[in-house]
């Protein structure tokens, strides 16, 4: 009796945990949060922050690619009604504004987490993000020496800077 209780509470738990939706790996934060200063308490705000950005917008998602797929599905149907085509282009553009009306207030939740001195700090890596597609072209070009990997990348510990290699066009036959 004991065992089938057992095994009745295993099934219980299993098939609860098959419908609960994996939790996303958590990023290494150890580089910003030593650039930062953070402490432990700000790394838990900014990755609770994270986490109600993401569950803001599940839904908004949801429904955009709901709309996404009655769009496709008008458009390989050979649908000629463009009023459903669209309402359904600019639903789904109203949703993408609204995902990045919350990305913009999180953001801004997440920088009033930090300190006076801090602040500088995040907008210089702010600013610096915004060079990446130039930083990119200039190491494609040989000027700028990108960082090694970290350990356990292409080119393994110690393998030093490197120039950005350009994709080869492939053989014209």
């Amino acid at each position: 009796m004991h065992k089938r209780i057992a095994l009745c509470a295993l099934m219980l738990t299993m098939a609860v945990a098959a419908q609960t939706p994996p939790t996303p790996p958590t990023p290494p934060v150890d580089l910003v949060k030593t650039y930062l200063t953070l402490t432990d308490q700000q790394i838990t705000q900014l990755q609770q922050i994270r986490q109600a950005e993401r569950t803001a917008n599940q839904t908004i998602q949801q429904s955009m690619q709901q709309k996404q797929q009655q769009l496709n599905t008008l458009l390989t149907g050979g649908s000629t009604d463009a009023a459903a085509i669209g309402r359904l282009m600019i639903d789904i553009r109203n949703l993408r504004k609204q995902i990045e009306t919350n990305h913009t207030t999180f953001h801004n939740q997440a920088l009033n987490v930090l300190n006076a001195t801090q602040k500088p700090k995040a907008q210089a890596l702010e600013d610096a993000a915004k060079l990446a597609p130039t930083i990119h072209q200039a190491a494609a070009l040989g000027l700028v020496l990108l960082p090694a990997p970290p350990a356990g990348g292409p080119g393994g510990p110690g393998a030093g800077p490197r120039p950005m290699r350009m994709r080869q066009p492939p053989p014209e036959f």
